[in-house]
């Protein structure tokens, strides 16, 4: 682990992307190659140079020339030529060896197996220790014991492959909670329709009418929005002969009933109410610029204020009570409710007392009691049951409370500094109070129903410790909880059907010849089934066809076998339906030329730029699934490094 003065220095950049915790998460990390391909090499020195915490190879394979020519980790003359088998480098040792120089701070290792033999039953067991698994150049039987091995460990898992100019990425997980997605563009929660009581009574204290330009622009436009919300309401209310409150102002009434229905028109409605204010404005309030010494620089400011308020009425007008739809998705699984939450606590604890009396210990005693022993439990984490009891809370604050958490953060706006902080601070408190609100429910409403539900007393300790969420894990899920997202991927050996549903669509109005140019999603779906069927292709001719791409009996020999074996591959994955339209389009022209493409390449499987291309994709999703966060994409990625063109399909 780093130290978080190094840390700060060392990864200054990607801090800024996915923060202390994310880093933190990636340093805990162990990962597993199986094959030590390009690719997955690629793969790995990306990971590496992120600061994961440690990676194992496991591949039995001597360097080979290829290897020397494609692989940048690998920078050692082939030895394979000699007599003395003993000589041989290791291909997964020099690679160990030399990603280690990338990072100092993280610990590789090399198991010199074949994938064959730690996918056997007595062994595939040693795989559980990771948290992610990647695997390459592994044919049909490989992948499907790996799916159903890491489907039921719930251990995520991704297999690349590349063959010349192509290659695809196919990324599997059970299910993936995320709290901290990054939205890119989010609405942000600045309770204009209904503030809350600190800030109400902060924008009582305000009276714009004896302000001028100078003194109006001061403010930031929730401010002014949030004031001129409650005049406009006021004006619609007196206009259509609602109730006011004591004081004149719109009555909590008028204030739900225009606040539920904030469409297009009404916004409209208000933003126009708003340039007519900054009009009157202007002649009432302010007669002549020159009066209070404006110049036209500070014409122009006045402008942008203007400009910036109306657009703001599109953006940060929006109802507080209304649940995102991604949110109230979560809140509707089954897994979001205590009957589920109560059977995985016994669960958890059953399962931790089992290893407990397996290591001899009968208690839960020094630093780390206070942490809880189950946090450490991978099933636990994989499970995501911390998320499902944050979630489960989440909706009894929303029964109680009849809206979100506030989120407590405020984009930056053009306003005096002094005033910007006052709003951030009241901002930043009432965003404590309700993390306080939140844990209220969180320890009186579920923990203890849950304590109640959980067997610890077998082992000696409090179930209190089993289910521990700490301050700040409570404030980063307020913090994100209107972003939260749960995705759910499918088993690796599982084919997607919108791949298939893609193969079948119209081709594209183009010329079919004999080189490929641009490729259509259609054409890289056969691309994808083309590579799939390699190791297939390659185990029936037993020999490389050397001269396959320059015409003759060779060439016709091998299109037959390959197609033969796509016909095979695809008849036993699609549906009843599809069979026969799919028969046809692989004795097409068009997937004859891709044919003829991809057997171009079959000496040179790998080349540097395609992997190096589909190694920066896949450490990308690889970050995302490691440090729960951002939003990976499930299903299969596919590339042609000829056009530059790429599809996926989920």
């Amino acid at each position: 682990m780093v130290s978080e003065d190094l840390k700060t220095k060392k990864y200054d950049r990607q801090l800024r992307l996915w923060g202390n915790e994310g880093q933190t998460c990636l340093e805990s990390s162990s990962i597993c190659l199986l094959n030590a391909s390009v690719t997955g090499t690629e793969i790995l020195k990306n990971l590496v140079l992120a600061g994961i915490g440690s990676f194992t190879i496991i591949d039995d394979k001597p360097i080979m020339d290829d290897d020397i020519y494609n692989n940048f980790m690998i920078n050692l003359p082939p030895k394979n030529t000699t007599s003395d088998k003993n000589n041989l480098d290791l291909k997964g040792s020099i690679i160990v060896k030399n990603l280690l120089e990338l990072n100092p701070y993280v610990k590789g290792s090399h198991i010199n197996k074949g994938i064959e033999s730690i996918l056997e039953e007595k062994n595939i067991g040693s795989l559980d220790c990771f948290d992610l698994i990647i695997a390459s150049h592994i044919n049909d039987n490989e992948l499907s014991i790996l799916s159903n091995f890491t489907w039921e460990h719930k251990i995520p898992f991704i297999h690349c492959e590349s063959f010349g100019f192509f290659g695809f990425m196919k990324i599997s997980f059970d299910e993936m909670a995320i709290i901290d997605t990054h939205p890119e563009n989010s609405i942000p929660d600045l309770r204009i329709i209904r503030p809350f009581p600190e800030f109400q009574e902060y924008l009582e204290s305000i009276d714009f009418s004896a302000m001028n330009k100078n003194q109006l622009k001061k403010y930031p436009y929730i401010i002014i929005l949030a004031k001129l919300w409650r005049a406009y309401l006021s004006r619609r209310q007196n206009s259509e002969n609602m109730s006011e409150d004591d004081n004149g102002d719109a009555s909590h009434e008028t204030v739900k009933i225009f606040s539920s229905n904030l469409d297009r028109h009404r916004k409209n409605e208000f933003a126009t109410y708003v340039k007519q204010y900054f009009e009157r404005y202007k002649k009432v309030i302010t007669p002549s610029a020159d009066e209070f010494g404006l110049t036209s620089e500070a014409e122009h400011d006045w402008s942008d204020m203007v400009n910036e308020c109306v657009k703001a009425t599109n953006t940060c007008l929006i109802d507080e009570t209304k649940i995102p739809q991604n949110v109230e998705e979560i809140l509707k699984d089954r897994k979001c409710g205590l009957e589920y939450l109560s059977r995985k606590t016994v669960n958890l604890v059953r399962h931790e007392t089992e290893t407990l009396s397996q290591t001899g210990i009968k208690n839960v005693e020094g630093p780390n009691a206070e942490k809880g022993a189950s946090l450490s439990s991978r099933e636990y984490h994989r499970d995501n049951y911390k998320f499902w009891c944050l979630a489960y809370t989440l909706k009894l604050f929303i029964d109680k409370y009849g809206k979100l958490p506030l989120r407590g953060i405020l984009p930056d706006m053009n306003c005096d500094t002094e005033i910007y902080v006052e709003i951030l601070t009241l901002f930043r408190r009432r965003f404590a109070e309700e993390c306080l609100q939140f844990k209220e429910i969180w320890e009186r409403e579920v923990l203890e129903i849950l304590d109640t539900s959980s067997p610890s007393a077998e082992i000696g300790c409090s179930s209190s410790l089993k289910i521990h969420i700490t301050d700040q894990e409570i404030e980063l899920f307020c913090k994100n909880c209107h972003f939260l997202r749960v995705v759910r991927g499918l088993p690796a050996e599982n084919e997607v059907s919108a791949l298939f549903d893609s193969m079948l669509s119209p081709l594209p109005d183009q010329e079919i010849s004999e080189n490929v140019s641009a490729l259509s999603p259609k054409d890289l779906s056969l691309i994808y089934c083309l590579i799939r069927c390699y190791s297939k292709f390659a185990s029936e001719i037993k020999e490389q066809p050397i001269v396959a791409y320059k015409g003759g009996a060779n060439e016709m020999r091998n299109i037959k076998t390959l197609k033969e074996c796509v016909r095979n591959f695809v008849e036993d994955r699609c549906s009843p339906g599809q069979a026969q339209e799919l028969r046809e389009l692989i004795d097409a022209e068009r997937t004859e030329a891709l044919m003829k493409e991809m057997l171009k390449h079959y000496e040179s499987l790998e080349l540097i730029t395609t992997c190096s291309f589909l190694g920066g994709i896949a450490s990308q999703q690889c970050v995302k699934v490691l440090t729960r966060q951002y939003v990976p994409f499930k299903g299969t990625f596919i590339y042609s490094g000829i056009d530059g063109s790429n599809a996926q399909f989920s």
